[in-house]
């Protein structure tokens, strides 16, 4: 379970997703901004929270289909669960990053010189496509089982 988590961002090719953002915000962080251990728990934590949403939203088309690259099923697999008890644990390992996030967001340090603003827009816009990544998962055809 522990490599699955570690790995799923990766896989699911959340880091250069991110990578982005810049690019298409025209939101430039210079680089002792962009490799701060804030800035980077705050990507990691995105990166988590989107992954893991796909991961308990496409459950019943993944069952259907046979595919345990899952959180829910490395859960499963791991501790011994039922399927409901593994959704359950993702659900609540799942907001428990949310709530990570949130935290992290609201200890942001000073950098000053405008900074703060363009980190706070950096944020913000982590939170957006953390909320547009649920909504798209949710009314998504790609998840819908047949």
């Amino acid at each position: 379970l522990a490599e699955y988590v570690q790995m799923r961002p990766f896989t699911g090719g959340m880091f250069p997703f991110l990578d982005l953002i810049e690019m298409s915000e025209a939101l430039l962080l210079d680089a002792d901004l962009r490799n701060h251990a804030t800035v980077q728990q705050m990507l990691t934590i995105t990166a988590n929270v989107v992954s893991w949403a796909n991961d308990v939203l496409s459950l019943p088309k993944e069952l259907k289909q046979g595919d345990i690259h899952n959180v829910v099923f490395s859960m499963q697999q791991s501790q011994h669960l039922t399927v409901q008890e593994a959704l359950n644990r993702a659900a609540t390992l799942h907001n428990s990053e949310i709530e990570h996030f949130i935290a992290v967001e609201a200890s942001l340090p000073d950098f000053g010189n405008g900074r703060d603003i363009l980190l706070k827009r950096y944020a913000l816009i982590l939170r957006l496509l953390i909320r547009g990544s649920l909504e798209w998962l949710s009314t998504s055809v790609r998840y819908k089982v047949e």
